[in-house]
């Protein structure tokens, strides 16, 4: 177990001396130091990835309209983009080209729908602004107020030839999300947006960024698919809250960015340009989470090298200008043979010693940080492995394919939940249902149950904690982000 006398060392006046319940309020208090009596911070929820994974190398002509919460009473709003993309190793890197952005906001009425209405956004004077590699740009601010809980869209204009652009976002068209969608051409100020019968991917602003009237600080997320959501696949009825613990917890009240890299070490990190546009980011909200371990852990990587990195990263992201940063633990990782139904049946980890050395070293030197969200505890049934959830509904099959099972049901009833096949040649093949329609229900593409499922087959729906052992479902999610530690 790794300790401050090995070679992780932590010195006495990098610790903290406030108390953690106190935290933020001074955090609050020291930003509006300037003298305006107020402090800019990130305000807007459902930013675009600052780091995409998916970067298209091809001819686009489309406006994108995105729905934002504004969780903060605010002035000056100022909108950010990234000229970063997520390489093949799995850590930031500069896109390939520039692209050029002109966007608009548009007012919503008093129901949180679009009006039409909008206002131009400008680049130091400009309508529009090509955003170079590795580059992170920001508008000019718009003298514009928002009340706590005002909505907001962001129409965002690409138009690319034979280059690489990025789509950093989910364009969706259901739940509190629902006029959301897309435009032909540049409909950024004017003109018509229509949504689709199924989500597309998208572009919009990776920060909204404002004067906040209170002290309430946004957050800055860095860390791996597990800050980044993965598994909760409920989230699009969040109120644009978004995923995972930290929209499950935090920004229901605080607008944040999403720096997660899905699949990403702190080793990775640390290397080459891969804190270029996040740092700066983390910065401009002035709070940042950190949550690695998982697959530093899975690569080998002993405890006292993850503390260390850990720490690295906490300093880098200090001397970049963040005035406080927190810490998670590692939640479990495990394999079954029944979809997570019983501890019993779950395997843990090789390396799971590991992962509780490093576990116990971050909330022994939880004064490091600013804050802890110690996600493992409430996932973690006390042995190591996942907390269980019972069956919550059957069902009987009236057709099958690799991803897709028929079935009459209420759309949207059991998304989120894992299916586990209970007869026929998948028996005991379980996968997690992203979608529900009235005749059907989708699996996670890469957890796709084959054989494939025959009219008459059954199955049962379980409220697990996970649906591959490594992250939390909705479930999980909605429990660790009770325990997210931020005062109002």
């Amino acid at each position: 177990m790794p300790t401050q006398s090995d070679a992780v060392t932590i010195t006495q006046n990098e610790r903290p001396t406030i108390p953690q319940a106190d935290i933020i309020r001074r955090l609050g208090d020291e930003m509006r130091m300037a003298g305006s009596g107020q402090f800019r911070t990130a305000v807007g929820t459902n930013p675009g990835l600052a780091v995409p994974s998916v970067a298209i190398v091809g001819t686009v002509s489309r406006t994108y309209r995105k729905r934002h919460v504004i969780r903060q009473e605010c002035v000056m709003l100022q909108f950010a983009f990234s000229g970063s993309k997520r390489s093949g190793s799995f850590t930031e890197t500069n896109l390939a080209t520039s692209y050029p952005v002109k966007m608009a906001v548009e007012l919503a009425d008093v129901a949180g729908a679009p009006t039409g209405v909008t206002i131009p956004i400008y680049f130091n004077g400009a309508r529009t602004v090509t955003v170079q590699p590795g580059q992170l740009v920001l508008s000019d601010p718009i003298g514009l107020y928002c009340p706590a809980g005002t909505v907001i869209y962001t129409r965002t204009f690409l138009a690319q030839t034979a280059a690489e652009y990025p789509q950093n976002c989910t364009i969706w068209q259901s739940g509190s999300n629902a006029n959301e969608g897309t435009g032909t051409g540049d409909v950024a100020d004017s003109g018509t947006i229509t949504g689709a019968t199924f989500p597309d991917t998208g572009h919009c602003p990776c920060a909204v960024l404002a004067s906040v009237c209170g002290q309430a600080p946004g957050i800055c997320v860095i860390g791996d698919s597990i800050a980044s959501g993965i598994g909760d696949q409920r989230y699009t009825n969040n109120d644009g809250a978004g995923q995972g613990y930290l929209g499950r917890g935090a920004a229901p009240y605080r607008g944040y960015v999403m720096c997660s890299i899905s699949g990403e070490t702190a080793s990775l990190f640390l290397s080459g340009n891969a804190v270029s546009v996040r740092a700066q980011l983390a910065a401009l909200c002035g709070v940042a989470m950190i949550q690695f371990g998982t697959n530093d852990i899975a690569g080998g990587a002993s405890a006292d090298t993850v503390a260390a990195r850990l720490i690295s990263i906490t300093r880098i992201l200090r001397a970049a200008g963040c005035r406080a940063v927190g810490i998670a633990t590692v939640p479990p990782r495990t394999t079954t043979t029944d979809a997570f139904k019983t501890a019993g049946n779950q395997t843990l980890d090789a390396n799971e010693s590991v992962r509780l050395a490093l576990n116990r070293w971050i909330r022994q030197n939880a004064g490091f940080w600013e804050y802890l969200n110690d996600i493992d505890a409430p996932l973690n049934d006390g042995t190591g492995r996942w907390k269980t959830g019972g069956q919550i509904g059957t069902g009987t099959s009236t057709s099958g394919a690799v991803n897709l099972i028929g079935f009459s049901g209420t759309p949207g009833q059991w998304t989120g939940y894992v299916l586990r096949m209970t007869s026929g040649p998948a028996n005991n093949l379980f996968a997690m249902i992203t979608s529900q329609t009235a005749s059907g229900i989708a699996l996670v593409p890469n957890l796709g149950i084959s054989p494939t499922v025959g009219g008459g087959d059954t199955f049962e729906i379980l409220d697990a904690y996970t649906f591959d052992g490594v992250h939390p479902t909705t479930r999980g999610y909605l429990e660790t982000g009770i325990s997210f530690p931020w005062p109002e």
